[in-house]
């Protein structure tokens, strides 16, 4: 029941507040979405306070990005255990379900077994993923 908590509280605890002075967004015309999505913890903000809005994206915080949104689309998640067996990514790690839920939705493609998290998403996987997660939905 802890889980569902989260998406009853207006400002998740476990999320930054869009409202902690990020320098490096202001004046941004993408600065609201990026404070809204925030807000309803489909983003987070580094811990210097930060959200660092010219770096490039790595795969594995693509990947949690991916799992956060649908974490607010219950449809996408039927209950079933989720199983990918990936070489470079531990069971115990913090990214886990976040990794095998893009892999298994088939969000981000697996290479030979790895998911390389340290590599940038490319604007192509990142569209391509959106595309699939699109397709989702409708279903």
């Amino acid at each position: 029941m802890d889980d569902l908590l989260l998406f009853f509280e207006e400002k998740p605890a476990i999320y930054p507040s869009a409202k902690t002075g990020m320098s490096d967004i202001k004046r941004l015309d993408e600065e609201p979405f990026i404070e809204k999505a925030l807000r309803i913890g489909w983003l987070r903000n580094f811990p210097d306070g930060q959200f660092y809005p010219h770096d490039g994206v790595k795969r594995f915080q693509y990947a949690l990005i991916l799992f956060r949104v649908s974490k607010t689309l219950p449809l996408l998640h039927d209950g079933s255990k989720i199983q990918c067996e990936l070489r470079d990514i531990s069971h115990s790690h913090y990214t886990y379900k976040a990794i095998v839920f893009s892999v298994s939705k088939n969000l981000i493609k697996s290479e030979d077994g790895y998911f390389h998290g340290e590599k940038y998403i490319s604007g192509y996987a990142a569209a391509r993923s959106l595309s699939s997660f699109r397709k989702m939905l409708k279903k």
